[in-house]
């Protein structure tokens, strides 16, 4: 029975193709973390990104490295058979830091899944052969968010979330007008990141209707700890309501639930760490809750994770799976493939497929 012999931590910097620009801020580059599991004959690889300040406090690159570093201790000389029972002790050992615990996590299951000859797509149930992402058009003025959005539109992208500020609502809205008629059969999903008070979502709301905008989901419009303002943006707006950074754990998703704030969750491996977030999707769908499965800036590797778990459980109505577009150079080294929009599983690969970080 495999046995985890050794584990590596390495840190990337990583260029974005165009400034980033959201509510919390804006960047030129990200910053990943990549871990490597060596179990001898099979070796498992997990990343995550490092966001700024502006949007996490937690995943600094320090914190992760400090993380990862005492994990080993008690990793190495495990059986990889445990990798869950494993995750869960990173996870209790460990609960302000998600994101680091999510790559550990990863890395665990993919070495798991190699060991075991088989993808982590088909361990999750091998539903889907392919998945269609959304690609996220920045809080750019609204002719540049045009001209991406045409460029994307010829590739064969149809899906696009649109980051709103809530700073100027016009240019927000024309941003989001831009993107829409970019071409046909378009559709949006437009992600506040808590930029919106109560009033300003509903006259985006009811301006987006008026213009007959098609959009799928209006994304963490509130700040995320008004619940009741949610609630109260839900029943009166026209488009479904996903929770993102109100999302952060099993709990915030009970209290979600039972306030009847949220029509959908946006599930993020790096925002919640694996486990949970296999629980949080399980509660979810009890409840009726639709499921988005997101990203944060992860390279195609960090990603692949994700990918997999979209395609091999099927679970997913949404699906923001394009940070490795968001950055400079191609997605080779993973165990998936695209073209334009469509996500595939590369043929005859095992655990996540990443050759190497």
């Amino acid at each position: 029975m495999a046995k985890i012999k050794d584990i590596r931590i390495s840190t990337l910097a990583l260029p974005l193709r165009e400034t980033f620009r959201t509510a919390l801020g804006e960047r030129q580059m990200t910053r990943n973390v990549g871990v490597v599991v060596d179990a001898g004959d099979v070796k498992g690889y997990g990343g995550a990104s490092i966001a700024p300040r502006t949007v996490s406090t937690e995943a600094t690159p320090a914190a992760m490295m400090n993380v990862m570093g005492q994990s080993s201790r008690y990793l190495i000389g495990a059986k990889l058979e445990d990798w869950k029972g494993l995750s869960a002790e990173i996870a209790k050992r460990h609960p302000g830091q998600p994101t680091a615990v999510s790559a550990l996590e990863c890395a665990l299951l993919d070495a798991f899944c190699r060991s075991k000859k088989r993808s982590i797509a088909k361990f999750f149930g091998g539903k889907k052969k392919s998945v269609e992402t959304y690609y996220t058009v920045a809080a750019l003025e609204p002719a540049s968010a045009a001209r991406t959005a045409r460029r994307l539109y010829g590739l064969g992208f149809r899906k696009f979330k649109v980051k709103v500020t809530g700073q100027d609502l016009e240019a927000d809205l024309k941003r989001i007008q831009s993107v829409f008629k970019s071409g046909r059969n378009v559709s949006l999903i437009v992600d506040a990141n808590q930029g919106l008070d109560r009033r300003s979502a509903l006259r985006l709301t009811d301006s987006l209707q008026a213009g007959r905008v098609r959009v799928d989901l209006i994304e963490q419009p509130l700040p995320k700890d008004d619940l009741e303002g949610l609630k109260f943006f839900k029943d009166r707006s026209p488009y479904p309501v996903c929770a993102d950074e109100s999302v952060r754990s099993y709990s915030d998703a009970e209290k979600i639930r039972d306030a009847g704030a949220a029509d959908a969750f946006n599930l993020k491996l790096a925002k919640t760490g694996l486990l949970e977030a296999l629980r949080i999707a399980a509660l979810a769908r009890s409840a009726g809750i639709l499921l988005m499965i997101g990203c944060m800036m992860e390279s195609a590797a960090g990603l692949s994770a994700s990918v997999q778990w979209a395609l091999g459980s099927g679970l997913f109505e949404f699906h923001d799976l394009d940070s490795f577009l968001l950055l400079s150079g191609s997605p080779e080294n993973t165990g998936f493939a695209n073209r334009g929009p469509i996500l595939r599983l590369k043929p005859k690969i095992l655990g996540s497929g990443v050759r190497g970080l």
